[in-house]
This record gives structure tokens, sequence and C-alpha cells, in this order.
């Protein structure tokens, strides 16, 4: 994960059958790995369960958390190690040490951890979660800029226009891009050596190529007017008919987790095109998500498509996989039981 380095990390072996060996890896935001070394932990007798949080295979959404138990001592690592206000704070990945296989990927859930208040050893409860629950606190709209894409604007001059406005930027666009940035957004200015990310508090125009923009912190650039590459993020386009694998991708952005996509789906509409995949080829009108004045919950958007085909969406392997369960012996090779379908990045 880009911005992440390895803090903790654990290991252990499985005799049942095969000897298999497998690795948990613990990032934190912005840590400076591997100049800073990463601390082993030690697992406990139950070292890692992986749950779906529903035994229905045909639920259209099945999210899926990992519990893991190490044991600690009076100067070790314990739960206050992990507290954060950042839900994205801490990130982890659970492999096959031997294949290197990604097995599970999410972040750290603080409400479902826990720690017994003594000075012997003792266990600690990490539980991590795939974020698929979170959607439901993210609109449609709030997802168009997740998954937005950047643009980029070279030659602008900005500088900390603190002096006059606290917490202020003042930028000199004779493109007028700027003014494209909206209340709310990220955007970077970037030195020539690396990016200075920024958020948008408000925005207004004051004449000229000239705007002044409140953000979270303006000491990270020079006082005096410097030229800069403007980076904005350009929400996607909630206007007209799209394809579903827009929905899907903005909805699976919006856990932040960078993870490729498997669907096992092998219908397609009547009149299909030469692509014969269901995602791509079906458009639906983006507006039937905006009632009463609000935007539809990205939950509740991926779970009216899939029961509508069918389908279920959970995380397997390290990848989010949707299948379409009626089908599945139906495809299969004659050769073996390998699923048919397609791969996203």
């Amino acid at each position: 994960m880009t911005g992440y380095g390895l803090r903790y990390f654990a290991e252990f072996d499985s005799f049942k059958g095969a000897l298999e060996s497998y690795r948990l890896n613990i990032f934190l935001k912005g840590y400076n790995y591997p100049e800073e070394p990463a601390n082993k932990l030690l697992f406990a007798q139950v070292p890692v369960v992986q749950e779906w949080q529903d035994d229905d295979p045909k639920q259209p959404i099945r999210g899926c958390t990992l519990d893991c138990k190490f044991i600690t001592d009076a100067n070790g690592v314990h739960l206050s190690n992990f507290y954060s206000e950042d839900d994205l704070q801490f990130y982890c990945e659970f492999r096959m040490a031997n294949t290197d296989q990604l097995l599970f990927a999410g972040f750290l859930l603080q409400d479902d951890c826990a720690e017994l208040q003594v000075d012997f050893n003792h266990e600690i409860r990490l539980l991590f979660t795939d974020m698929l629950g979170t959607l439901k606190d993210v609109t449609l709209d709030q997802a168009a800029v997740i998954g937005g894409t950047w643009q980029i604007e070279s030659g602008i001059q900005a500088q900390d226009y603190s002096g006059t406005i606290s917490n202020t930027i003042l930028i000199q666009d004779p493109s007028y891009s700027a003014g494209k940035i909206k209340p709310g957004q990220r955007f970077k200015l970037y030195n020539g050596i690396a990016d200075i990310e920024f958020f948008c508090f408000s925005i207004e125009w004051i004449g000229g190529s000239q705007y002044v923009i409140k953000v979270n912190d303006s000491s990270l650039i020079s006082t005096t007017l410097t030229t800069y590459d403007l980076k904005y993020l350009v929400p996607y386009n909630l206007e007209g008919r799209v394809p579903i694998i827009d929905l899907i991708r903005l909805s699976l952005q919006s856990t932040y987790l960078q993870l490729q996509l498997k669907s096992y789906v092998n219908i397609y509409p009547l009149y299909h095109s030469a692509i014969e995949e269901i995602w791509k080829d079906t458009y639906v009108n983006i507006q039937d998500y905006y009632q009463g004045g609000n935007w539809a919950n990205c939950y509740e958007i991926l779970e009216k498509i899939f029961i509508r085909l069918g389908c279920s969406l959970f995380q397997c392997d390290g990848c989010w996989t949707i299948i379409r369960w009626a089908e599945i012996y139906k495809y299969t090779k004659t050769s073996g039981a390998d699923l048919q379908g397609h791969y996203f990045d």
C-alpha cells in the first residue's frame, strides 16, 4: 500500500497436513520502513481466525474479518500502541510465507480490539476488517470524489498566504484551473521533488487569475510566490448512463483497499457487445440512485445490483470476488473445476 511502512510482523506454522508457514504484516501509515525496523510480535495459541460475517453463500455482500491474538508483557507491545483516531492508520496483509500468496487485506477495527489490564504475560486481540461494512456510510457522491482522477496543470505559482488570512494559500493560475477545486476535495502542489497534499475547506476568487484557498496546513510551502505543478482531483461524473463496472469500482475503491477484482458471472445482455462481460456491457441510469435530494450509499447500490443478478461479493485470497452461485458448475472446464470469469485491476 502506498504511504505505509511495515511496523509489526508475526509468523506461525501450521502442522495440519503439509507444513505451511504464515506471516502477518501490519503496516503503519507514514512509517519510515526500512530505515526504522519493524517489531516482531508473538502469536497466541490460536493465532489467526479469518471468518465471513454471514454463513449464507448467497448473501449479496459478505464482509470478512481477521481476528488476531498475540502474547505481550509489561515491556512488550500493548493495545495502546495501536490506538488512532484514523480508521486507516493500520493496514494488514495475511500471507502464505512460503509462496507469498495474499490471503487477506484489511484495516484495524479499533472498536473490537481488547487487552487485559494486567502486568504479567497476557493476550491482546486485534481485529482487522475488509471495510465492506463501512460502505453503508459512503454515499455515491462521496465515492465519486474518492474514485476521481487527478488532473495536472503545470507552471502555476503559489505561496503561503497566512500573513493575510490564517491557513490559506494564494494561487496565481493564468489557466484558471484552480477554480475547479471544490471545498471538501484534496489537491496537491508538486515542487519538483515531492507532492504536497492539501485539503480544501473553501476557495475564493479575488480577481485576475488569483485564488485564495483555505487549507489544513499552509506552512508546507514557501511564503513567496514559487512555481509548482497543480494536481487537483476531478470527481467521477454522476450523470447519464454508466456501466455497472464503474459503480462497482467506485464502491470498492471507497474501502481504500487496492485489490484485484475477480468476477465469475457468465451472463450478459441479449444484444451484447463483443466483450461478453455483464459489468461492462450493462449500463444503468445513475440518477436512479438519487432520491429525495440524496445519493444512495455504496453498500445499498451493490446490494441491489447483486440481489437482482443472484451474485455474491466477498474478499477471498486477497481479491474482491463476485460469484453467481447458480451457474458455478455450468461453466467449469471439462478437464477440471476451474471457474470461468473475468479479472479487473
